[in-house]
């Protein structure tokens, strides 16, 4: 059995992997923050930051 979900979908982790050959670069806009993700590579947002991020690019 699954277990219960408590709180709302706000409540849940951000995870992000990426799946490219190159860096990808996770912006937060309101924390004025970049994240390099490299190649391969997959990203769990600590509590403190989750949903964070607003933008990805990949740069040139």
């Amino acid at each position: 059995m699954p277990p219960r979900s408590v709180g709302s979908t706000a409540d849940n982790v951000s995870s992000w992997v990426n799946r490219t050959g190159s860096v990808a670069v996770l912006i937060d806009l309101d924390g004025r923050q970049s994240r390099p993700l490299s190649p391969g590579r997959s990203l769990e947002e600590p509590p403190y930051a989750y949903d964070s991020v607003d933008v990805v690019t990949w740069p040139r």
